[in-house]
């Protein structure tokens, strides 16, 4: 099977997944969204595992899997009505197939020079927008205390800014300046939703 079907195939497979987890009863929906970003890890991994190595493995897979994770969550939130939820199925799936398509131009970037990479960014950097207010809305949906937002915040933005930081320079290694940079932003944005 070539990438791109492979990267097809995620993609419906991860929809489709959003889909029954809608079907389920509203106790066990947490537990399969914490699934689904599990089995989305796995498929981007098999779907790039040609183009992956080292650190990559790592900082790869997290926009994919957080964008799962934020939609899914979201989608819980959502009122009944059934065009809303056709909606967001249909933008998860076309949002999942970027995020795997900017995911495999990083893979091959870090080896060699390719003209998609700019184009990439720019889609990785609307995506973790996209993914930073799905998983944000849903934190303060549940109006938790304000330690609490600010440290689910601080652990968000972390996950988010150690991939997208990652992607600009396509790092060999996870260094400790990129580490430092995305925990000091992280705790700043943490921070910020305290106040």
């Amino acid at each position: 099977m070539r990438k791109r079907q492979k990267l097809v195939l995620s993609a419906v497979i991860l929809s489709l997944g959003i889909v029954g987890i809608q079907s389920a009863n509203l106790e066990l929906r947490y537990l399969l969204v914490l699934l689904l970003t599990g089995v989305t890890w796995l498929l981007t991994g098999w779907s790039l595992r040609e183009g992956l190595s080292g650190i990559e493995w790592l900082t790869v897979p997290i926009p994919a899997a957080l964008f799962t994770a934020s939609v899914g969550l979201f989608y819980i939130l959502l009122p009944p009505a059934w065009w809303a939820k056709v909606a967001i199925v249909i933008l998860f799936g076309i949002g999942q197939y970027a995020l795997l398509l900017s995911a495999n131009i990083f893979s091959v970037a870090a080896i060699r020079t390719i003209a998609l990479f700019r184009a990439a960014l720019a889609v990785g950097f609307v995506m973790t927008l996209l993914t930073g207010f799905f998983l944000y809305d849903t934190i303060f949906s549940f109006r938790p205390e304000f330690w609490v937002a600010g440290l689910s915040v601080a652990a968000i933005s972390m996950l988010l800014l150690l991939s997208g930081l990652w992607s600009v320079n396509l790092e060999k290694y996870l260094t400790t300046r990129l580490f430092i940079y995305s925990l000091f932003l992280a705790i700043a944005m943490g921070v910020w939703w305290y106040w």
